[in-house]
């Protein structure tokens, strides 16, 4: 079969596999704001802001690890435990962050707080588990595994709606990863020795150190880089929420929420799809070829949609969110969409840089985009609003876009 062809097929079943996750997604954002009102789902969104910061930076680099070395390991059994093992003790040492910050923000409810630890262990796991299934290209098992993960995550908060909201919102986000995490190790259970996992420093094997030395040689500026990319895409809801306070924060993450999700329902298939295709690819001009053409379709579709947009945005914007300010909201709208739709270009267009193992070039490049969209935030919220965000949120990807494509010219012009 043709990488075209192997690449059609893979991105349709994970396009199909979108369409539960995809939707409960983005009806769930309106659901909750009618439900725990717009400053309870700010609230929200700052501190699921941090947890999937504290979640890229621990489990970014080795799900990329992973997708790039799992079918090159003769011993797969041994390289999921070694994963599985890494993971509990990333996590467990990211804790010793997270629990502070929750502490600083007055979550200091001992109940609210152990929610928050099982949700990030089991968040850690799904993924990386996500990513082994990824690397067999078992699309269908990861399609009915996030399905069941996106269900829990939106009946759990409407059943329990009548405790303290913000619990009832991670208790959706506990057991939706829980659900997701039975479904795809249900079968194929690994078999870790608990205290094996829970000695600390790591006392493996060589087999296993040269495991993790392979991970983490091409992973540690891949760990910097999600960080520093997470940290770009959500900084500003905790300058907006300083300024102007939790209902502004929570009109602006909802608004950037619901289009993130419309891009990962419809383009992020097409990276799971074809960056295990891309790794198995011995010919740099198919690779690159292949690449062109999923830009394009990813051009395409934002054409589509902004056009879309354009016509349906008052009705986004009264009737499904309801917003009281919505002459506030209004210019917001297309800036934050363009913006979130090139930060998903800029994963694919930094692609051939990650085959290559330049995880440092990527690191820099998205330092330097940070930086602009921080300093950006910084002067220019506190004078003009949320409104300032929503415009360097396109110039940071803008930035990202400039700083890879400029290195991958230089790269391929040496």
């Amino acid at each position: 079969m043709q990488t075209d062809q192997i690449f059609i097929k893979n991105y349709v079943l994970y396009l199909l596999g979108k369409i539960v996750p995809g939707l409960v997604g983005l009806i769930s954002i309106p659901i909750f704001l009618r439900l725990f009102g717009v400053t309870v789902y700010g609230e929200f969104a700052l501190i699921y802001s941090l947890f999937l910061l504290s979640i890229t930076s621990v489990t970014g680099w080795l799900t990329q690890g992973i997708i790039r070395f799992y079918n090159e390991t003769n011993n797969k059994s041994f390289f999921r435990k070694t994963i599985f093992i890494v993971t509990f003790k990333l996590i467990t040492l990211s804790l010793v962050l997270t629990l502070p910050i929750l502490v600083y923000f007055n979550y200091s409810g001992i109940f609210f707080i152990i929610v928050v630890v099982l949700s990030l262990y089991l968040a850690a796991c799904f993924t990386v588990s996500i990513a082994i299934h990824q690397a067999k290209f078992e699309a269908k098992k990861i399609i009915l595994a996030d399905s069941f993960r996106a269900i829990f995550f939106i009946t759990t908060p409407v059943v329990l709606f009548f405790i303290s909201p913000l619990l009832a919102l991670f208790f959706g986000v506990l057991l939706s990863f829980l659900a997701g995490f039975i479904f795809l190790n249900l079968r194929n259970c690994i078999n870790i020795q608990f205290k094996s996992v829970l000695s600390f420093p790591i006392r493996t094997n060589i087999d296993s150190q040269n495991i993790i030395k392979q991970l983490w040689a091409y992973g540690w500026p891949l760990a910097i880089w999600f960080f520093l990319a997470t940290l770009l895409n959500i900084s500003d809801r905790f300058i907006i929420d300083y300024y102007y306070g939790l209902e502004k924060a929570g009109e602006y993450s909802a608004i950037y929420d619901v289009f993130s999700k419309v891009f990962k329902f419809l383009l992020a298939p097409a990276i799971t799809a074809i960056f295990p295709i891309l790794v198995k690819l011995s010919d740099e001009k198919k690779s690159n070829d292949l690449l062109k053409k999923v830009i394009i379709y990813e051009l395409l579709v934002f054409s589509l949609l902004i056009l879309t947009l354009i016509f349906f945005k008052d009705f986004l914007i009264t009737d499904v969110f309801k917003f009281k300010n919505a002459h506030d909201v209004e210019p917001i709208v297309i800036p934050i969409f363009i913006g979130s739709f090139l930060w998903q270009l800029s994963i694919l267009v930094h692609k051939p840089l990650e085959l290559k193992k330049e995880t440092i070039k990527m690191l820099w490049a998205v330092l330097f985009a940070t930086i602009v969209n921080l300093t950006l935030n910084l002067i220019f919220i506190p004078i003009y609003g949320y409104i300032a965000a929503a415009y360097t949120t396109i110039m940071g990807s803008v930035v990202y876009i400039f700083s890879i494509s400029l290195i991958n010219y230089q790269y391929y012009n040496d």
